[in-house]
């Protein structure tokens, strides 16, 4: 079995602001971006297509030339950053709190969100 991982496009928020489960919408230039990867996937007969059901994955799959049903797994979320969502990460890496997490992010939880062994 070949795996085949698609990040989604960039999304419509400024660069450097931290969005993990937040469902953000796509950027506008989605359609280009949606071209290179459905030229670099042209080749390829997918047996199943698996998506987090966030917008911005939802689009992207439903874009993707399959003869099926896509999967959409809740398991396949970004992480949960908790009360960082939506924030600058300037913003997030000044804050005391944030130096546990930046040092050890595989075991330690986002304020009110979760670790990188959570989402595991």
């Amino acid at each position: 079995m070949i795996l085949y991982l698609v990040r989604h496009t960039k999304v419509s928020l400024e660069l450097g602001v931290c969005y993990g489960q937040t469902d953000v919408d796509v950027a506008d230039t989605f359609i280009s971006e949606l071209s290179v990867i459905l030229q670099q996937l042209s080749e390829i007969e997918f047996s199943a297509l698996f998506s987090s059901p966030l917008l911005r994955c939802k689009k992207l799959a439903e874009k993707i030339p399959f003869n099926g049903d896509i999967i959409y797994d809740e398991r396949l979320k970004e992480l949960d950053f908790g009360s960082w969502e939506l924030k600058k990460w300037d913003e997030i890496y000044r804050q005391k709190e944030s130096k546990k997490w930046f040092d050890n992010y595989l075991q330690v939880s986002c304020p009110n969100g979760e670790s990188y062994d959570d989402l595991l």
